[in-house]
């Protein structure tokens, strides 16, 4: 049985759709690589991150490469600039302190994603 979305719903949906638009505005690809001698694995993970943001639908304004492992300083303007709306990254340990970071930009309405664990 086909059941009518009630207006409410419809509007929740919408709203939604629109949330997700807003952030995807203001959607960045992150892909770091630790040394200097990995830098052809930084192009791999910038293909699938690419491949992910098309399949989930984010759009992406900007992308940004890394080689480093302590200080990272063009991951640390991402994380102060409050237009940055969602961060995509290729797993969840290239970035030391994920769940902090995760924590911090969700409480400022803001999204980390990671492609995998």
């Amino acid at each position: 049985l086909k059941t009518r979305e009630t207006e409410t719903e419809a509007k929740a949906k919408v709203e939604t759709a629109a949330k997700v638009s807003e952030e995807s505005a203001n959607a960045v690809i992150y892909a770091r690589v630790p040394l200097e001698d990995q830098r052809a694995d930084l192009s791999r993970q910038m293909a699938k991150a690419v491949r992910y943001a098309n399949l989930h639908e984010i759009k992406v304004g900007t992308t940004v490469t890394e080689i480093g492992s302590r200080h990272l300083p063009k991951l640390m303007k991402l994380l102060q600039n409050s237009q940055v709306k969602v961060i995509v990254v290729e797993r969840r340990n290239c970035l030391t302190g994920f769940e902090y970071i995760e924590a911090a930009l969700s409480a400022e309405g803001r999204r980390l994603i990671a492609m995998s664990s």
